[in-house]
């Protein structure tokens, strides 16, 4: 079979085989957020490239334009967007003297943003939560030094897998450092800065621009997600980058002091915006009810190649590198397919449409009892353990059976978001003279825990969906078991918000 690395290095050889770099010089791009900026020859070589040209075919936030319309940006225009922040973060520190190879760092920065996502999959982070358990990938995060040391998001390791491949690393010198470019790039450094590996102390600052508490990433999908949907939010990055500056910390677990990112405490309020546009973004636009009930619909597809081992597009998807073939047409085009179970073309068809389940019964801190509140955890710890949220969904098929018989578990939905969690309140070193170590950390001036907090309680919401004919029946049935199971009682709420009358 072969390792994940194998199995992308193959991927990257097949998609660079019959691709012709053909650069005439730099280039000028213009962004809706970011406005007009250069790209350089090498880069626009790597962004006309398969690899990245797939990346405009994945949605930014998977199936969001479903609930809002405009919300149909594209994981390219992402790349191309924390290439440029990443670009101001160089060009703002070179400013103040705190970058020591200007060029080399400018374009490694600058080329990690344009990488850094090229390892998605259809539907960005949908994919992702099925891919992330595949084993070859839990394989190569353990064999791995780096990976095992940074724990990076399933989609960072296989952009890390690309970039670092002896295909890409071929392909690049072969091609773009000997005829574009006339220099050589450290592609295994690039991919440190993806999954945030500090190989370096003294460029640990760089691998914070990219993966870090405060970078580009965030920078610009906060802009550019909230931009698209409508969703208002105030972001100073003139401000941010004003207050920009590296400072030593001592780092305990591989004992040595590393040069970090920071930001004077007189920016502090920027850092503020940041977590809180964050937490809006999730609660108003990335866990949308709608949304998360399109998002059900792609699971189930799914679960439907696997239980039935179906091959599609010639890939079983039992490895992660299978995803890296899809883009999000492909997932639409299963509408279309006569050599697949009707079942899993009905369930695209569905998606495509539009035709999206409905909410059954909502679950949050408002629907149940204050009595039993406290036994809520229990429900909201159900996304770590995707088994026992299937044996749940079987349980309410069987009761609600009792009254319609025609009712399988594959007509119900259980969704449990998982818990927000924001590290950036001790991950943020805000530069502090008047301080021992010369810093603090952002919840040493504001409270942010009890901001994530007080937001997980009252924001979080999961959710039992099914089809429309089926919505009063799945109603009691969902209640019933869920009160049964998990020592929990619902109010009246837990009905009326469903709005199924």
């Amino acid at each position: 079979m072969g390792s994940l690395r194998d199995k992308v290095n193959a991927f990257v050889e097949e998609k660079l085989r019959n691709y012709k770099v053909n650069v005439r010089g730099n280039k000028v791009i213009h962004d809706t957020i970011l406005g007009t900026n250069l790209f350089y020859a090498h880069e626009i070589a790597v962004l006309d490239s398969p690899i990245l040209q797939r990346l405009r075919r994945i949605s930014q936030v998977d199936v969001v334009s479903l609930i809002w319309p405009s919300g149909n940006h594209n994981r390219f225009e992402h790349s191309l967007g924390v290439a440029i922040i990443g670009d101001k973060f160089i060009r703002s520190l070179a400013e103040k003297g705190l970058v020591k190879n200007f060029s080399e760092e400018l374009y490694c920065i600058r080329m990690a943003g344009i990488l850094h996502d090229c390892g998605h999959g259809p539907f960005s982070h949908m994919s992702e939560m099925l891919f992330q358990h595949c084993d070859d990938l839990k394989e190569e995060k353990k064999s791995d030094p780096k990976l095992a040391a940074t724990n990076p998001n399933a989609h960072e390791i296989l952009s890390y897998l690309i970039v670092t491949s002896e295909a890409f690393k071929e392909f690049y010198n072969k091609n773009i450092a000997t005829q574009v470019w006339g220099r050589k790039m450290d592609l295994d450094f690039i991919g440190e800065l993806i999954i945030g590996y500090i190989s370096d102390s003294q460029k640990g600052f760089l691998v914070d621009i990219i993966n870090g508490a405060f970078d580009a990433d965030k920078l610009d999908y906060i802009q550019r997600d909230s931009h698209f949907t409508g969703v208002q939010m105030i972001l100073d990055l003139d401000r941010l980058f004003y207050t920009l500056d590296v400072i030593t910390v001592y780092n305990e677990i591989r004992s040595r002091e590393e040069k970090r990112l920071t930001i004077d405490v007189s920016g502090v309020s920027t850092l503020e915006q940041i977590v809180f546009d964050k937490m809006m973004l999730q609660s108003t636009v990335y866990h949308h009810q709608k949304v998360r009930a399109a998002e059900g619909l792609f699971s189930s597809i799914f679960e439907e190649i696997f239980e039935h081992k179906l091959t599609v597009y010639g890939k079983q998807f039992n490895s992660a590198a299978d995803y890296l073939y899809l883009t999000d047409d492909d997932i639409y085009n299963l509408a279309k397919q006569s050599d697949i179970p009707q079942s899993c073309s009905i369930l695209a068809h569905n998606l495509l449409n539009r035709n999206l389940p409905k909410r059954a019964l909502a679950i949050s801190g408002r629907t149940v009892t204050k009595e039993t509140v406290n036994n809520l955890w229990k429900l909201m710890r159900l996304y770590e353990n995707p088994k026992e949220m299937k044996s749940i969904r079987e349980k309410i098929a069987d009761e609600a059976k009792k009254t319609e018989a025609r009712i399988t578990y594959k007509d119900i939905w259980l969704d449990m978001p998982k818990i927000a969690k924001f590290k950036e309140g001790d991950q943020w070193a805000i530069k502090s003279e008047g301080h021992d170590k010369g810093y603090l950390t952002l919840h040493d001036l504001f409270p942010v825990d009890q901001w994530v907090k007080a937001f997980s309680q009252n924001k979080w919401m999961g959710h039992v969906y099914t089809y429309q004919q089926y919505r009063e029946v799945v109603h009691k049935a969902s209640k019933k078991v869920i009160e049964d199971e998990y020592d929990i009682k619902f109010n009246d709420f837990s009905y009326i918000c469903c709005k199924i009358q």
